[in-house]
């Protein structure tokens, strides 16, 4: 007992205490390994989080403009006026300043690159992944480019290949993606960094993570492991996949599920961005563009009245009404109308311009004129341009004269009303009249006094104003 007494007071032996050193020792490695897990999975969900943000964004964005911004273009200093790493999306041309001003009606200068948060409305923060690395950002411009809206169609396809790694061998998604944005993950292997370089790209044998870093419009996205030994190498790269189905809206879908204000409201909006688009072809060109003739969307030399030049402005090109024909006919008929004054058209310098004088007439359908000294007029010949109604034989078909007088329904092409026979020919006087019902909508209404077109002009004034 005594013995016993003595042993206890003198403490652990040396085994006691290589038992306790052991247990301890297996907590803290319990408890490291538990604290780096919990920091890794935090950083996959911020990063998986943002990038469902940026989804949000993109829709935002196409729902706006009817494209999709360009990529930053990394590293390589891109063409000027654009700059690395501001934010802002790097198109051909521009306008210099800080920050330049993109024109949105040419080419990307690339499209793999980094996130454009500034044109997306985005901080910089959320245009990093959960490890501070940019994400990598690819839009497709092949077979349909989504980043100029002349080139927009709600039945576009995406071009870019995705593929999974379920078992040996690579398997295709199904449906061409249309963006894609890549976190290169905890190894940052190929991203490019907030200091304005690109972490060294991943090791051969990681094939998978090394195809998420080049310029080839090909992607994997597949379930995350550490072992060497796995097919592709290792992974940790989080991949979003955007499909034509992900960002395009219902309401993008189909403007036809808009009521007819909803539809005169993008209408106007449309307008407001051709003309402000006019406007800064003035500024930068020293002549208001010619219209197009050959449905090309590029001004034609010699053209006056056409289709506004939507692929050389980076406009819409069709008004909301456009949605309710087949995509293949791209819904002609509903292309935004442009008549412009052929002196202005050929003036070489802004105080030349200003010195020049529009002369399109504009009244108001009673015989009141509101202008005849016009630069330029756009107009949408609103929703009976194209006789949607059931008719038999003239389903689809445009409107080319005048609406029967008789409260009839209008059967295809006679549709159009009496104030809509000179916009629909596009010579002056234009009539911008107050908006009356289709004459389709009633039978106890006149269908020659029928008025849904769309007119809107900009005083010759207020674009000299703007010249610098």
């Amino acid at each position: 007992m005594a013995h016993d007494t003595k042993r206890s007071s003198q403490g652990f032996t040396l085994a006691e205490m290589a038992i306790v050193v052991l247990l301890v020792g297996i907590l803290l490695t319990f408890g490291v390994g538990l604290v780096q897990s919990q920091l890794e999975n935090s950083a996959i969900n911020v990063t998986k989080k943002r990038q469902e943000a940026i989804r949000d964004a993109l829709i935002g964005y196409l729902g706006k403009y009817h494209r999709l911004p360009c990529p930053e273009s990394a590293i390589t200093p891109p063409p000027a006026p654009n700059v690395s790493f501001d934010g802002i999306e790097d198109r051909a041309g521009g306008t210099a300043g800080t920050p330049p001003v993109p024109n949105p009606a040419t080419q990307c200068v690339v499209t793999f690159g980094t996130l454009p948060f500034v044109t997306l409305g985005l901080s910089r923060e959320m245009a990093l992944d959960g490890w501070n690395n940019f994400f990598t950002y690819q839009v497709s411009n092949t077979p349909y480019d989504w980043t100029r809206s002349a080139s927009f169609n709600t039945g576009n396809q995406g071009g870019i290949v995705v593929n999974d790694r379920p078992n040996i061998s690579l398997v295709p998604y199904p449906i061409p993606a249309v963006v894609v944005l890549v976190s290169h993950g905890k190894n940052g292997a190929g991203a490019f960094t907030i200091k304005g370089t690109r972490n060294t790209l991943p090791i051969a044998a990681d094939i998978d993570q090394l195809d998420n870093t080049s310029n080839d419009g090909v992607f994997v996205r597949r379930e995350l492991t550490n072992s060497d030994t796995a097919p592709g190498g290792t992974f940790d790269d989080i991949v979003a996949v955007f499909l034509p189905s992900d960002l395009v809206t219902t309401t993008v879908q189909n403007k036809s599920t808009l009521s007819f204000d909803e539809q005169v409201s993008q209408a106007n909006k449309d307008i407001e961005n051709i003309q402000l688009a006019l406007i800064g072809y003035v500024i930068r060109n020293n002549r208001l563009p010619f219209a197009d003739s050959n449905n090309d969307g590029l001004e034609d030399s010699g053209a006056f009245t056409g289709n506004i030049p939507w692929q050389t402005l980076g406009v819409a090109a069709n008004d909301p009404w456009a949605i309710s024909s087949p995509p293949a006919a791209v819904a002609v008929a509903n292309r935004y109308r442009y008549r412009v004054t052929p002196a202005l058209t050929a003036t070489t310098s802004k105080a030349d311009f200003i010195t020049q004088v529009g002369n399109i007439v504009v009244n108001d359908g009673t015989g009141t004129i509101l202008t005849s000294t016009a630069p330029f007029v756009v107009y949408s010949r609103g929703r009976n341009n194209v006789a949607f109604f059931n008719n038999g034989a003239g389903n689809g078909a445009p409107c080319t004269a005048a609406a029967p007088s008789t409260p009839l329904a209008p059967v295809a092409p006679n549709c159009l009303g009496t104030n809509e026979i000179n916009n629909f020919a596009g010579n002056a006087p234009f009539v911008k009249a107050a908006m009356n019902l289709p004459p389709f909508f009633t039978t106890n209404f006149p269908p020659t006094a029928g008025y849904d077109d769309i007119v809107e002009f900009v005083a010759k004034g207020a674009i000299d104003a703007r010249l610098p």
